[in-house]
């Protein structure tokens, strides 16, 4: 990862900056080719995984009831962490670090990222209009502000939750279509949705906001005050673990079947993404 977003490992040079796991920024000051390798997968408890050589270096801690020890971290390679005898037993289990919160340049962006996470959890991107479902007051409240000038929000029907957004003088574009177009969301259905690279890899306060808009329409609180989310895009679900963890947090990820009743005839749907965040400090 660099200032900018990830890039290919071959593709850096001497001189070139890029993150570090607590928060800051380091410069490449030398390429040493290895040759070819074999290359091993290792996999983390949240899901996620790396691939590496056996001689990568790992910073792990290791925890221990059983003896004067409790806790202490060193270095070991791949290939002593694939062997050590106490990888999955009950009394060692070995983790690395979490990773703070990094700092990716800010860059600007064609609508307000709050506003952005409001449209992808909640919105439908099509036929030249955007139509926003929101039940919440508070929503309604943030959506408001965070609109283009000329754009407005009107209910569509008496009782209904639906919003149309559109500008107030016909003929005129909206700015708000033609910025979902330059970021590729328009158009796309609930499954197909995403987080625009220029959300992604940009201030804390973007990724925060952005995040915010997707959990404040498809989120919620279980019983354990753990924050939860719920959708059927596979490259959403990516790209919201992706932002949790660049803000410092973790992400799981389970999969749900889905179906629907139809003139009493039960039929599969698609599949649910359902992830669960943590932080080190929630209120955050």
């Amino acid at each position: 990862y660099t200032p900018t977003g990830p890039v290919a490992m071959g593709s850096l040079r001497v001189g070139d900056m890029v993150l570090t796991p607590d928060g800051g920024l380091a410069m490449v000051e030398g390429i040493f080719p290895q040759g070819e390798q074999d290359i091993y997968r290792v996999s983390f408890g949240d899901g996620t995984g790396a691939d590496c050589t056996a001689d990568h270096l790992w910073e792990i801690e290791e925890r221990r009831r059983d003896s004067k020890w409790k806790v202490r971290s060193r270095i070991i390679a791949t290939h002593e962490l694939a062997i050590m005898p106490t990888l999955y037993g009950t009394n060692r289990r070995p983790t690395i670090p979490q990773t703070h919160e990094v700092a990716f340049d800010e860059q600007s962006v064609p609508i307000d990222p709050y506003l952005l996470g409001v449209l992808i959890g909640d919105a439908t991107m099509l036929h030249e209009s955007v139509r926003l479902s929101a039940y919440s007051a508070y929503i309604r409240e943030q959506v408001a502000m965070a609109l283009p000038v000329g754009v407005t929000m009107k209910r569509e029907g008496a009782d209904a939750h639906d919003y149309r957004l559109s500008v107030a003088v016909g003929g005129q574009a909206n700015p708000l279509i033609r910025g979902l177009k330059s970021l590729g969301l328009w158009g796309k259905y609930s499954h197909e949705k995403f987080i625009p690279s220029s959300y992604k890899y940009n201030s804390k306060e973007v990724r925060l906001a952005v995040l915010r808009g997707i959990l404040d329409t498809d989120g919620w609180v279980d019983h354990n005050g753990q924050p939860r989310l719920e959708q059927t895009s596979e490259h959403l679900a990516a790209d919201v673990a992706e932002v949790v963890q660049s803000l410092g947090g973790l992400s799981t990820l389970h999969t749900k079947e889905n179906s629907y009743r139809y003139k009493c005839v039960l039929t599969p749907a698609r599949l649910v993404y359902r992830q669960a965040f943590l932080y080190e400090d929630a209120s955050e």
